[in-house]
């Protein structure tokens, strides 16, 4: 009697249905599935702070799986892409989807030229470009090429409107091959540069390099003046101080010295052009500097040819000093001069340097 009672109670407690099994079973699982997260979420540390310097080591990383490769055995030398075989390609430490492409490059008939063109390489990009330019030594062969190994050439400095300069002018301005072909694509596609700082407008053209070229650009507007060229932005070379010297392009503290005591030693400028007879300037620079110059000729300090004496005269950079005592006995002996043309009369100086020196004439 008593066990019959007890089954039935087992049975009216313990027994399930199917649908109450198959839901314990779940219910099981899900505790399971709790139970090993909690396990794992003990064994990570989310309480330890981010390190910044980590994160910067990683991208330090990153970016130098671009520009070298540090494998074992594997180096940068100098090598011809046109000819170079897989092995000395596969100890070549430049990225490997490079390799890859310039493999597919050559067997489809593809030729380099010149060192630069390199970077046609699909996936190249500016900074890997110039790490792997010095390496690149072409052997004489279709079309020439670059000298092996050439270093990167000197910048030079010249005026230049972004809407015409080619890419020749680009490169030896100092555009990389990156930002030369950005900017030319950027006028295929039908850009138009109306201001100077339009150029940031480029890929690969940030703010420092554009402050580098600044000075030098010059964009025609409907008036026909120039962009930068307004007279406000024009120098005056009597008047001009070493800061502002410095402002023009190519004028650096050294230049600037120069420039001023020449200034002082010929009594002040009359034309931009006697830019190029101070010490180190070069032709290329004062033609550019012509057009942001010019010289106010009410400001040039007069040689007085009848009262200046011997020291006076040839302290002059027109004047040597036997010319100057040639005056001096002049004046002496037959007068004052009436006019500064009486120094060709007299033969003291011969036409070209009576041309050079007559601005600075007077015989009052």
């Amino acid at each position: 009697m008593q066990r019959g009672a007890f089954r039935h109670l087992m049975r009216d407690y313990f027994s399930f249905t199917r649908s109450e099994r198959n839901g314990m079973v779940i219910l099981g699982i899900l505790l399971l599935i709790s139970l090993l997260l909690n396990f794992f979420v003990d064994l990570i540390d989310f309480k330890r702070p981010a390190d910044p310097s980590e994160f910067k080591e990683f991208l330090k990383s990153l970016e130098a799986g671009e520009t070298a490769v540090s494998s074992p055995g594997q180096t940068l030398f100098a090598f011809d892409p046109n000819t170079i075989s897989g092995a000395r390609l596969d100890s070549l430490a430049i990225p490997v989807r490079i390799k890859k492409n310039l493999i597919n490059y050559r067997s489809k008939g593809g030729f380099f030229k010149t060192p630069s063109e390199f970077g046609k390489l699909y996936g190249m990009n500016d900074s890997l470009l110039d790490a792997i330019l010095p390496y690149i030594s072409l052997s004489a062969g279709r079309g020439g090429g670059e000298s092996p190994g050439k270093p990167a050439r000197e910048k030079e400095r010249f005026l230049f409107d972004p809407n015409a300069v080619t890419e020749e002018e680009l490169e030896k301005l100092g555009f990389s091959l990156y930002q030369r072909r950005n900017l030319l694509n950027y006028r295929s596609k039908g850009g138009k540069f109306r201001e100077g700082d339009d150029l940031m407008k480029v890929y690969g053209v940030d703010s420092s390099f554009y402050h580098e070229i600044a000075a030098l650009i010059r964009i025609p507007v409907e008036d026909g003046h120039l962009t930068g060229d307004s007279p406000a932005r024009i120098l005056e070379l009597n008047t001009a101080d070493s800061l502002a010297l410095i402002s023009l392009p190519g004028i650096g503290p050294a230049f600037a010295g120069r420039i001023i005591r020449y200034r002082r030693s010929l009594g002040g400028f009359y034309a931009s052009e006697q830019l190029s007879e101070v010490y180190g300037m070069t032709e290329e620079r004062v033609r550019m500097l012509e057009k942001l110059v010019y010289a106010d000729t009410s400001l040039v300090n007069p040689l007085r040819l009848n009262f200046a004496d011997i020291p006076t005269l040839a302290r002059h950079p027109y004047f040597t000093r036997e010319q100057a005592q040639q005056i001096v006995n002049s004046r002496s002996a037959r007068g004052p001069f009436e006019k500064s043309e009486d120094l060709l009369e007299r033969q003291i100086l011969d036409p070209v340097a009576f041309k050079k020196v007559r601005p600075y004439l007077t015989c009052r």
